[in-house]
């Protein structure tokens, strides 16, 4: 792990190829995060996208909705047991419990008619070198089911990511990706992140190379 980086396990972000919402605003423009889309076998039934704040009682949500996602993306990746041995450590209710009321940690929440289809949690986190950053925010991690893949979910949890960090004062936005996914990378430089550094990232036991990322307001 490069200096700077907290001691804390990093944990990898990974978003959906999703673009239903169209482009990333440019620089100062303020991020739609709900409205009305079509989503599901059937493109003329329109259904509602919103992004809100979690809460505690979000926890047992966080914890299956995380644990599916997770596998989702990397079962097909990885070895079985060093995916679990992770998701046993990552995702139970009391860490997400734990998480949740933690000042430096926000769990935001995407909902199609109500339901959680996907969730971001931000921290306020040191950033690792070569990012200099007064205030920084780290996007750790950002999940869509796959069902609800297609809808926008995923842009808009960007969305608010970057909104939250241009009204508070954040001065950067950094996350790490895995060097071994191509379009989560292509998907974060559409949103204006740059490529600035590499950081491990322990799957299991597996020591697995991460590329760092970084976003200026």
């Amino acid at each position: 792990m490069r200096p700077g980086v907290s001691a804390r396990r990093l944990a990898r972000s990974r978003p959906v190829p999703d673009d239903s919402w169209g482009r990333p605003p440019s620089k100062g423009q303020s991020p739609l995060v709900v409205g009305a889309v079509s989503a599901g076998p059937r493109p003329d039934r329109r259904t509602t996208l919103s992004v809100r704040q979690g809460a505690l009682a979000d926890a047992a949500m966080l914890t299956e909705l995380g644990t599916r996602t997770f596998r989702e993306t990397y079962a097909e990746s990885n070895a079985e047991h060093q995916l679990e041995a992770y998701v046993a450590e990552a995702y139970r209710v009391d860490v997400q419990a734990a998480e949740l009321t933690d000042p430096a940690v926000t769990y935001l929440i995407a909902e199609v008619d109500g339901t959680p289809v996907g969730f971001v949690l931000v921290r306020t986190a040191a950033a690792p070198d070569p990012i200099r950053a007064v205030d920084p925010l780290q996007l750790e991690r950002i999940y869509v089911s796959r069902e609800h893949q297609g809808v926008g979910a995923g842009a808009a949890l960007v969305r608010a990511v970057l909104d939250r960090a241009a009204t508070r004062g954040h001065d950067v936005v950094w996350l790490t990706v895995w060097v071994r996914n191509p379009a989560a990378i292509a998907f974060y430089r559409r949103w204006g992140f740059e490529h600035v550094g590499e950081v491990e990232f322990v799957l299991g036991t597996e020591r697995q190379t991460d590329l760092v990322m970084a976003w200026w307001p």
